[in-house]
C-alpha cells in the first residue's frame, strides 16, 4: 500500500476538481441543488463509513449513484469531457457519483491498486464487475483498516471544503 499521498492537498485537489469542472459548469439551479446535495454527502459519508464500514459504505454510495453515472463523472473531470454529459443525470445521483469518485479516487491513490480511469474504457458490465474485484481486494487483502484510517483526514478536508462552499440542504 502506497500511503505517500497527503490528504489535504488531494481533497482540495479533487474538490477543486468537481466544483470547476462539474459544479460550475451546470446552470444555475443545478449548480446550487448539486453543490448542496454534496455537501449533505460530505457530511454523512464519513459517519456511514464508521458505523457500517467502508466496503458496505462504498457499494451504498455505487448503488446510489449507478456506476454508469460514476464513469460519465470521470469521464468529465478526469478526461476533460464536456459537462453535458451528466445533464440528464438527477442531482441526487450526481452528487452521490461525484462524492463516490471523491472516495474512490483516493482510495485508489493510497492503495496504488485502483485507478478511477480504468473503468473510462471498458462496458457499463465489467465497470461494474471492476468495482465489486476492487471492493473484494479490500477485504481479502486485509486493507480495509488501514484505508479507512488513512481516509479520514481526506473525508473530513472535503467535508470542511463542501461546508466552506455549499449552503447546507434545509
Amino acid at each position: 500500500m502506497t500511503n505517500f499521498a497527503d490528504p489535504i492537498k488531494e481533497a482540495l485537489e479533487v474538490f477543486m476538481n468537481i466544483k470547476k469542472k462539474v459544479i460550475d459548469e451546470l446552470g444555475d439551479e443545478s449548480k446550487e441543488e448539486v453543490g448542496l446535495k454534496f455537501r449533505t454527502r460530505a457530511r454523512e459519508v464519513p459517519e456511514m463509513i464508521l458505523e457500517l464500514g467502508l466496503v458496505p459504505t462504498l457499494t451504498y454510495c455505487v448503488a446510489k449513484a449507478s456506476v454508469e453515472n460514476i464513469v460519465k463523472v470521470i469521464t468529465v473531470i478526469e478526461l476533460d469531457s464536456p459537462v453535458d454529459k451528466l445533464k440528464d443525470i438527477r442531482t441526487e445521483d450526481l452528487a452521490y457519483a461525484l462524492y463516490t469518485y471523491a472516495l474512490l479516487k483516493y482510495i485508489g491513490i493510497i492503495t496504488g491498486k485502483f485507478d478511477v480511469e480504468d473503468l473510462v474504457n471498458i462496458n457499463n458490465t465489467d465497470a461494474s464487475y471492476r468495482l465489486l474485484n476492487y471492493l473484494e481486494v479490500l477485504i481479502n487483502d486485509n486493507i480495509e483498516a488501514a484505508v479507512h484510517k488513512l481516509l479520514q483526514p481526506y473525508l473530513l478536508q472535503l467535508k470542511r471544503l463542501s461546508e466552506a462552499v455549499y449552503k447546507p440542504e434545509r
